[in-house]
């Protein structure tokens, strides 16, 4: 049971406020919301199951968000763990969107389909997460890639992934997805010293398994992006019934849809890498708002040179000004967009 004060200094720093409703994962005995009494905000606490202390199995999860920094990665605040009371919690920065599963839920009982320039971005943010848990912070940086400890996350569903709104700088208001519950993950220090074996996984939901379960690797990850996105369109919980090729549906783009196949092709050694994946997700982003403007563009132009009687050989000047302005522009926003 979540205890208001665990009896360490993590304990005193936060205040219990209320146990939440949730299906308890295979990795904690509880989720409670706590408020963080150094700066007042509220946080999430995430009681550690007794076996997974005992076992050291609680330690991958939380070297695992000791390690990692990033946007779209629900942050660890505190921990705390009592290896004699087999007694622990892992407080988190809470995320005030829930996460996706409730998110489809709610569309669902609705009928309303989520946009696909807001599934882009969120396939973008997912991406990214993965790709910095597997590369780290500098994707292009071949002597820095080596050097980073690889996590693989191992259990990406829509359960496990949350929706945060921004609260300050350029993207305020902006809800932004954020990839959490690392209680399946491993690393790559694990696996060289010889404590897990990376290409199994005692731990995972079978439901949402990619086709080589329970032999996982890297790429077993970017095989569950592509399924979470693929529930997004679909507004359905699990993946498992869906055509592969048309993963997205057709009220989706072929763009979308070929991008959602790319992650889930059944034979992993054919799926694409997540660092690839960012890069192809932003080519593919770029060129469709590059499109957008640019139609916009030519329609502006066209209204003016009726209006004020602007030469063709102007026109064509005007245009290409435009376009360049336009694409400068599209690029910036693509960037601000998906970070």
């Amino acid at each position: 049971m979540l205890r208001n004060n665990p009896g360490s200094s993590s304990g005193s720093r936060f205040e219990f406020i209320k146990r939440l409703n949730v299906d308890n994962g295979g990795m904690n005995a509880g989720i409670a919301v706590v408020r963080d009494r150094k700066n007042g905000k509220l946080c999430i606490e995430k009681r550690l199951d007794p076996d997974c202390i005992r076992t050291r199995l609680a330690d991958m999860e939380i070297e695992a968000l000791q390690q990692l920094d990033h946007p779209n990665v629900n942050r660890i605040i505190d921990v705390f763990v009592d290896y004699n009371l087999l007694q622990g919690s892992i407080f988190l920065e809470m995320c005030d969107g829930g996460s996706l599963d409730k998110l489809i839920g709610r569309h669902s009982v609705d009928g309303r389909s989520i946009g696909e320039s807001q599934i882009w971005r969120w396939f973008i943010q997912l991406a990214k997460a993965v790709a910095y848990c597997h590369c780290g912070p500098s994707l292009n940086d071949r002597e820095a890639r080596s050097l980073w400890n690889a996590v693989y996350h191992r259990d990406i569903k829509p359960a496990n992934v949350f929706l945060s709104r921004i609260e300050n700088g350029t993207q305020d208001g902006e809800v932004i997805l954020k990839l959490g519950d690392f209680g399946c993950a491993i690393s790559a220090c694990l696996i060289e010293n010889g404590v897990v074996d990376p290409r199994f996984a005692s731990r995972y939901t079978p439901e949402f398994a990619p086709p080589e379960a329970p032999l996982l690797n890297k790429k077993s990850d970017v095989y569950q992006v592509g399924g979470v996105m693929a529930c997004l369109c679909r507004l359905k919980q699990t993946w498992q019934h869906f055509d592969k090729d048309q993963a997205a549906g057709e009220e989706y783009s072929s763009k979308l849809n070929m991008a959602i196949r790319y992650c889930m092709k059944s034979n992993y050694q054919e799926r694409i890498g997540a660092a690839a994946l960012v890069k192809r997700l932003e080519k593919e982003r770029r060129e469709d708002v590059i499109e957008s403007m640019a139609e916009n563009v030519v329609e502006s132009v066209i209204e003016s040179e009726i209006e004020d009687g602007v030469k063709s050989n102007e026109v064509e000047w005007v245009t290409v000004t435009m376009m360049e302005d336009a694409i400068e522009h599209s690029v910036a926003d693509v960037v601000e967009i998906s970070c």
